[in-house]
């Protein structure tokens, strides 16, 4: 994780939806759940589900706009390069 979370490194869990890769890749999941070092909250990252025996903070994230997804163009990497976005926003970089 970049510097400024609570934790260096965490898992990350992708939900794939039915019909995948026309369906689009939407939020993420990670555990253990990540938290700001300078305590402001993060927007959309309150809900904590429990799958696989683990705790998973859900980041509610959804591509819209010019981030919307492109079937044939659009990926588990670029969702990934998506996500580095997010985290690189809430650190204010």
């Amino acid at each position: 994780m970049p510097d400024g979370f609570n934790v260096r490194l965490a898992n990350v869990a992708i939900e794939i939806a039915p019909g995948y890769p026309t369906a689009q890749l939407d939020m993420a999941y990670f555990s253990p759940p990540l938290r700001l070092q300078t305590g402001r909250p993060i927007a959309n990252a309150d809900v904590i589900e429990t799958f696989d025996g683990h705790q998973w903070q859900r980041w509610s994230r959804h591509r819209i706009g010019g981030a919307a997804w492109k079937p044939g163009v659009d990926n588990l990497e670029t969702h990934f390069a998506y996500m580095q976005g997010w985290l690189s926003r809430e650190l204010g970089q």
